[in-house]
């Protein structure tokens, strides 16, 4: 688990660099991981797993964004 934590937290800390967060970006993030913590901490699994779901959608729409904002075709 120690192994898996330090790559994930690593990935995550590259992957953070990519994108320049603004506010509302950042109260969105924290409230998703508020609503998966809270679900887990309820022992709802169907609920959590919801929670997580929606939230790595979000942040898959995010990467996306930002490798199109950021590919050589992009047009600005």
């Amino acid at each position: 688990m120690h192994g898996i934590h330090t790559l994930i937290l690593e990935g995550m800390r590259q992957y953070h660099r990519l994108i320049d967060y603004d506010e509302t970006m950042e109260k969105q993030l924290m409230s998703q991981h508020q609503a998966i913590y809270d679900a887990v901490m309820a022992r709802d699994a169907q609920k959590a797993r919801k929670a997580t779901e929606r939230h790595l959608t979000y942040v898959r729409e995010i990467y996306k964004d930002n490798a199109a904002n950021t590919s050589p075709n992009a047009v600005s």
